[in-house]
């Protein structure tokens, strides 16, 4: 744990002096671009399975930069086709914005909100930690002191398992697990939070009512069994 928190104070040093570093972190990652592309919403999120996780859709590749940009997503990518920043266009004057800046076994994640081409906000800073070319740890350094650590697990070189804590002054303290589950071809069939539904691939035969009746049987039996183990050690 002495090592995480070793994580967190560097992000901490960071993410406080994020927003006067702004134009060098932006002039370093443009420098980087040999690419860009325009998408109808956010179609990429290194964090694993963030889309289904969220329940989001992805976004749609779009051919040329649109005539109205408002809602739309901008990215700008590296000669080896990684990604290096990400504007969400929320108005005319208004966006978001992720830089990414990638090493041998670490990418660091600044996200600014941006009012008329000036990024004052720094929202958090995040670093992805890699060994073998798998995600390990997430470390998040946010606003107030606040920040989180993820670690993650693998069986048979797929996503087993996430843990996840994060500590914020005002709101306290949070322990989440979440599991991922596959089926026999390698796809994502499932993801549990703390025991809750969060993703269910669909089954092609199975209408959305169903799958939605399904969901919500398998959280009642979930419910009724954490009632009984208490029920039992009441007793």
């Amino acid at each position: 744990m002495t090592e995480q928190m070793s994580e967190i104070k560097n992000l901490r040093r960071l993410f406080e002096n994020a927003s006067n570093d702004y134009l060098a972190l932006k002039n370093r990652a443009e420098a980087q671009v040999v690419n860009r592309r325009w998408a109808s919403t956010s179609y990429i999120n290194l964090e694993p399975f963030y889309f289904e996780y969220n329940r989001f859709s992805k976004g749609k590749i779009l051919k040329a930069k649109p005539k109205k940009i408002v809602n739309a997503y901008e990215y700008g990518f590296d000669a080896q086709d990684r990604v290096v920043f990400e504007r969400q266009h929320d108005g005319k004057k208004s966006f978001f914005e992720s830089l990414y800046f990638w090493g041998r076994d670490e990418v660091l994640k600044y996200h600014f909100g941006c009012y008329n081409k000036r990024c004052s906000k720094c929202f958090n800073i995040k670093r992805f930690i890699y060994e073998d070319g798998e995600l390990k740890s997430i470390y998040s350094a946010f606003d107030n002191n606040a920040y989180g650590i993820e670690n993650f697990t693998y069986e048979g070189g797929r996503l087993a398992q996430r843990r996840e804590y994060v500590e914020h002054p005002r709101a306290g303290r949070r322990n989440d697990v979440t599991n991922y589950e596959f089926d026999a071809m390698g796809e994502l069939s499932l993801i549990t939070e703390n025991g809750y539904v969060r993703y269910q691939k669909p089954d092609k035969n199975m209408s959305y009512k169903k799958l939605y009746e399904l969901a919500a049987h398998r959280l009642l039996l979930r419910c009724n069994g954490a009632g009984m183990r208490r029920t039992i050690r009441q007793r």
